[in-house]
């Protein structure tokens, strides 16, 4: 054998050993008592019956409150005068997010203010961001801002996603979020379901990690690894769910707190009869097949 088929066997083997050591750390199903939330198949139905492909911020919130995934207090007014009082309840500074399926990006179309510093500025700027969401979407009847309190402390920013693959399904990326998600391309790629092994080796495989864990106590580890294995026990319940974004999630020594959500939903499988884990390429029952892996 030659040298260099050597090196290709032995790579070759320890990529098998690696893999089949995830299918063993592959989770089982939740027990019964966290059986999935029915009240969220019905948010997505009755969604695309009225024409949405993308949920809105409250109809996404949802799900991560029925997951006990922590989120940013956040309150949503339609008019200014609801503007103007939410954000003297939640005391400025606040941001201000334009609400609108047609701001997907919503930073990029002018559609976030950050630090209105009082109510009455509150007030002025959800009549700019309303004007901003009608140029986008002449149609709507109803435009709405999300007011949530600035972040003051120190953390980090993280994107937690997941997209169907043509060949794979669903897939889950973990990254740098925030602005400098596109501009840093730092993500890592894995398979849900996951669980706390595997979560965190797909956190390590990321320089925003690998920064966070230099600079010892600026992160809280567990917590963010709880938020991963509860995002990926969504994509694993939802067939129905295309796509799903929290970015960013703000991490910090103490808690991860979602700060924005979106949600698309898949139109092939949203009125079709969907079979559990058909869009997963390693189903949770998986363990018990081959074995519990100690």
């Amino acid at each position: 054998m030659m040298p260099e088929q050597a090196v290709a066997t032995f790579m070759y083997m320890y990529s098998y050993t690696q893999n089949l050591e995830l299918l063993y750390q592959t989770p089982a199903e939740l027990p019964i008592e966290f059986s999935v939330p029915k009240f969220l198949k019905q948010v997505l139905r009755r969604a695309y019956s009225h024409g949405q492909t993308i949920l809105n911020l409250h109809e996404s919130l949802q799900f991560l409150f029925a997951y006990n995934i922590q989120t940013l207090n956040t309150l949503v007014a339609t008019t200014s005068e609801e503007a103007e009082a939410m954000a003297s309840e939640l005391c400025c500074p606040v941001v201000m997010k334009a609400l609108s399926p047609q701001m997907t990006h919503k930073s990029k179309s002018g559609g976030v203010i950050l630090n209105v510093c009082s109510p009455a500025e509150a007030r002025v700027f959800f009549d700019e961001l309303v004007a901003k969401i009608k140029k986008f979407d002449p149609q709507s009847k109803s435009p709405s801002v999300a007011i949530q309190p600035m972040i003051r402390q120190k953390g980090y920013e993280v994107l937690i996603g997941s997209k169907k693959d043509p060949q794979f399904g669903s897939v889950i990326v973990f990254g740098a979020g925030g602005t400098s998600a596109e501009m840093f391309k730092d993500i890592s790629v894995g398979f849900p379901p996951l669980n706390r092994v595997l979560a965190r080796r797909l956190m390590e495989k990321t320089a925003i990690y690998k920064q966070a864990i230099a600079n010892e106590g600026s992160l809280n580890v567990k917590v963010l690894e709880e938020a991963l294995v509860k995002f990926s026990q969504i994509v694993v319940d939802f067939p129905e769910i295309k796509e799903i974004d929290i970015n960013p999630l703000f991490v910090d020594e103490n808690e991860a707190l979602a700060v924005d959500v979106r949600i698309v939903i898949d139109p092939d499988k949203i009125l079709a009869e969907v079979h559990p884990h058909e869009h997963l390429v390693i189903a949770p029952t998986l363990r018990s097949m081959l074995g519990n892996g100690n």
